[in-house]
């Protein structure tokens, strides 16, 4: 299991070291879903949360949280 953190910059930018690996590594394959405390924690942005839910469902990556649950398009308003 592999950890990315943030530290202070929890939830400001897609742009994120953290995030930019977590990315690189959906794309190489090594798991298939990634678990959060909730969305916000990812990104507080919208948009950065969409992008970053198609990104990682173009690799065959699901997000769960612990707030709620599986994650689909519903969660994030895509259409």
């Amino acid at each position: 299991m592999q950890t990315y953190t943030g530290r202070a910059a929890l939830g400001a930018s897609l742009l994120r070291s953290s995030i930019q690996q977590l990315l690189a590594d959906a794309g190489a394959g090594p798991f298939d879903v990634v678990v959060a405390e909730a969305l916000d924690r990812l990104s507080r942005n919208q948009a950065d949360v969409a992008s970053l839910h198609q990104q990682l469902a173009f690799h065959g990556v699901t997000i769960e949280t612990l707030s709620e649950g599986p994650i689909n398009e519903l969660h994030i308003g895509l259409p």
